[in-house]
């Protein structure tokens, strides 16, 4: 009698599918909801973050950005590009403030962003553009959903390709206690952001499942492929072997397995660079 019977599969494989098809419907909801945002792409401060170079300038929300350097600023795009492009470099701004024009030099902070490869740095100074919500209709908004799930499932693997290449390490990950503060502080955030949350959780459960670790459905996938390559099944203490280090690897996996680009995308929700 096989170990993994077809019972079980079929278990663990519903629970991939309605992980994922929960994260579609919670995404597609609040597309549906509150709409598509869509930036204001005026040169024009609409927020900004405390503690940060701009607001230590002297910079005010409605201010509108004329020039960076002398390079004269168009939209909101072109003064981004220059100043991700300058971390940690001190920039000339002329800003118009009414009917004053006004010069800042101002500092920026860097950040570090994911990108293709590894890590970037960029330059900000803690300014936001106003962001504003379009209405879609239910069948763009599931469409929205489906590529909102598939995006998540990306993030993850792009985590794990981090963590392969040394770009990020094993502090960047987080268990439990970080999956229950950052549902406590979605949830007093708003709806919004907290079945954001729920939903990207959802996402990471799927993505847990599908692993080739034995007691998931991953693992019968696996187990299957041994078989097709051996062209006969496995013997039993084969089997119990696999399944005996596969439950080893899911318990020293269970409190690290959330990267914490989960976390970082759920606050995106409430703070604005």
């Amino acid at each position: 009698t096989p170990l993994y019977s077809s019972a079980a599969s079929d278990v663990y494989k519903r629970q991939v599918i309605m992980n994922t098809i929960l994260a579609i419907i919670v995404f597609s909801l609040l597309g549906f909801y509150n709409g598509i945002p869509k930036t204001n792409d005026e040169p024009i401060v609409f927020e900004l973050q405390e503690n940060m170079p701009a607001e230590k300038a002297g910079v005010l929300p409605g201010d509108r950005i004329i020039s960076i350097n002398s390079k004269g600023i168009s939209t909101w795009s072109d003064m981004t590009k220059i100043i991700h492009s300058n971390p940690n470099n001190l920039l000339s701004f002329r800003i118009e403030r009414g009917i004053d024009i006004l010069d800042f030099d101002i500092k920026t902070s860097e950040y570090a962003v994911p990108s293709k490869s590894a890590i970037d740095t960029i330059g900000i100074i803690g300014i936001a553009p106003e962001v504003y919500y379009e209405d879609i209709s239910f069948m763009k908004a599931l469409s929205n959903g489906v590529s909102q799930t598939i995006s998540s499932f990306g993030l993850i693997i792009y985590s794990l390709q981090m963590l392969g290449s040394g770009a990020a390490s094993i502090s960047d990950l987080g268990g439990p206690i970080m999956i229950a503060q950052l549902a406590g502080q979605t949830a007093e955030a708003g709806i919004t952001p907290f079945l954001t949350f729920m939903a990207l959780l959802s996402v990471n459960l799927a993505f847990l499942n599908i692993l080739p670790i034995p007691g998931l459905d991953g693992g019968h996938i696996f187990i299957h492929l041994i078989e097709a390559i051996l062209r006969r099944p496995l013997k039993i203490k084969t089997r119990i072997v696999i399944q005996q280090i596969g439950m080893v690897q899911k318990t020293s996996c269970e409190p690290c397995r959330y990267p914490k680009t989960l976390e970082t995308r759920v606050r995106t929700c409430t703070n604005r660079r």
